[in-house]
């Protein structure tokens, strides 16, 4: 079995400098709504390979342009990013780079502040490779996001996929990483 995973293109969204809580929560949300920015670049996959993506339209845009795909699985939830909150209610307004790093710091503590923590976040995972393995032996490209494609990752390998290019603290946009292993007939 061969897994790739993609990091999704990147998304027009125009981000300030520093914000207040509130702002930064809604800044999230509104980064789903916003369509990436085109992708000239193409990339071959392997010949049969079964495309899945995510609920967001993110990932949708990249399968059609990186990958020239229009025929692929949307599977909601399971490879969806990690959802993140601003680190504290305040009205007094920070870097967004620092409000994204504590707000991760939270989800790997854990913290209840953050939506989803570490432990269901690799739980989610755990499922994620269930599922992929559920569908047989073949190959799979899951066009997903950024932080779940690190716990995704760390549980393929935990589980005997042999890793390239697995991704280890921030994941560019349109990163590939791959797994293989053969499975148990």
């Amino acid at each position: 079995m061969r897994i790739m995973f993609i990091r999704h293109g990147k998304v027009d969204m125009p981000w300030e400098k520093k914000y207040n809580s509130q702002d930064y929560d809604r800044a999230w949300l509104e980064y789903d709504t916003h369509d990436i920015l085109p992708i000239e670049e193409h990339l071959d996959i392997w010949p049969g390979a079964k495309v899945i993506v995510t609920g967001f339209k993110r990932t949708h845009q990249t399968a059609e342009q990186f990958l020239g795909v229009h025929d692929y699985t949307v599977v909601e939830k399971l490879f969806d990013e990690v959802p993140l909150r601003s680190f504290i209610d305040t009205k007094h307004r920070f870097n967004r780079v620092l409000m994204t790093f504590l707000g991760r710091v939270e989800w790997y503590l854990p913290m209840k502040r953050q939506p989803e923590r570490r432990r269901a976040s690799r739980a989610r995972a755990e499922k994620a490779v269930d599922y992929i393995e559920s569908l047989g032996d073949g190959d799979y490209v899951i066009v997903m996001h950024g932080f779940f494609m690190r716990s995704l990752g760390s549980i393929l390998r935990r589980r005997g996929y042999r890793m390239k290019n697995q991704p280890v603290f921030a994941v560019r946009n349109l990163h590939i990483a791959e797994a293989e292993k053969q499975l148990k007939k």
